[in-house]
């Protein structure tokens, strides 16, 4: 919530263009993505036994990605978006937080109906569906920094 608030003043405050940071940020979601596509969940429970598969794809830490606050910093641009659109991206923001929160107080339970197995076929999915936002982000990037003037 606290990039929605003051995100872009922060950026500003840096001297970061919006456009550098999705560049940035699109960048990153690739790489997390790949990691979720290729990573090997059965050596790392097989290395930490304490570890509890139901938590981990859907563990707070994820929530505040840097495709997160990607996402809300773009989406409450002062420059190309009305307040309204900025109060909806944050109530936006809110529900998912609720979401995400009634996910993990039931991952127990997701878990024993989907098995390792298939949360680890949604993670893949859903690394898959990740990387390919992150080309749109950093495609989008590119336009606008071939379309506009920035200096």
């Amino acid at each position: 919530m606290g990039s929605i608030l003051i995100g872009q003043l922060i950026l500003n405050a840096m001297g970061i263009r919006l456009v550098s940071f999705q560049l940035g940020g699109g960048i990153i979601l690739f790489l997390f993505g790949l990691q979720m596509i290729f990573g090997n969940d059965s050596n790392k429970a097989k290395q930490d036994p304490d570890h509890d598969i139901a938590v981990f794809p859907l563990a707070i830490p994820a929530t505040a990605t840097p495709g997160a606050i990607l996402a809300v910093i773009l989406l409450t641009d002062n420059h190309i978006h009305p307040i309204t659109t900025q109060i909806g991206t944050a109530l936006v923001t809110i529900g998912v937080l609720g979401i995400t929160l009634i996910l993990l107080l039931l991952s127990g339970k997701i878990i024993k109906l989907i098995g390792t197995g298939g949360a680890s076929i949604l993670t893949r999915v859903m690394g898959m569906i990740l990387a390919a936002f992150s080309v749109e982000l950093i495609m989008t990037a590119l336009e606008i920094k071939q379309w506009v003037k920035l200096d």
